[in-house]
């Protein structure tokens, strides 16, 4: 009896011991699950027509191997726009690469973007419920972070060059999800 339930936990174990890793998984054909997060922080931000403020942002990545695709939400401002653009909205999908280990590691992204501002500098002549006005930019990201299989606290640079009024930022951003 002893013997068979040996037998039975050598079988169970001795495959998942010897999953293969890094060069060795590629030439074999074994394919590492994707890792999924979604994060939420908050940023200092600073634009090229405000001053400083705050910013929120949600993402969603998806990490299939070394690559990385992001999904950006975010929300922020100086909260005074008789002196600027104010307020601003990004949504965002970035492509990069990470570095390899557990937890949120690194990474940097750059994509494209669809930027939304409450008020426009160059519509100064507009009334004032007119002058928003909507941007494409290019979004980009720098992180560098720690944490376990499924939540981490990351340190981010993130930003959004356009035409309107280009903003950039650094905050912590709390990954949870799929992190291996």
């Amino acid at each position: 009896m002893a013997s068979a339930v040996g037998l039975a936990l050598a079988g169970v174990l001795l495959p998942a011991l010897t999953v293969p890793s890094g060069a060795a998984a590629q030439s074999e054909g074994y394919v590492e699950p994707p890792r999924v997060s979604v994060a939420i922080g908050m940023m200092s931000a600073r634009g090229t027509e405000f001053e400083s403020g705050i910013a929120g942002v949600i993402q969603l990545a998806v990490e299939p191997g070394r690559h990385r695709g992001v999904l950006r939400l975010a929300a922020g401002g100086d909260g005074r726009s008789d002196r600027g653009p104010g307020d601003f909205q990004e949504v965002a999908l970035l492509y990069g690469r990470r570095g390899q280990g557990i937890g949120p590691g690194w990474s940097v992204s750059a994509g494209l973007g669809l930027m939304s501002f409450d008020d426009c500098p160059d519509l100064g002549d507009r009334p004032i419920a007119r002058r928003s006005c909507t941007t494409v930019g290019v979004p980009f990201a720098i992180e560098a972070g720690t944490g376990s299989h499924h939540i981490g606290l990351s340190f981010q640079v993130a930003g959004n060059l356009n035409t309107q009024s280009s903003f950039f930022g650094a905050g912590l951003i709390v990954p949870i999800g799929w992190m291996p």
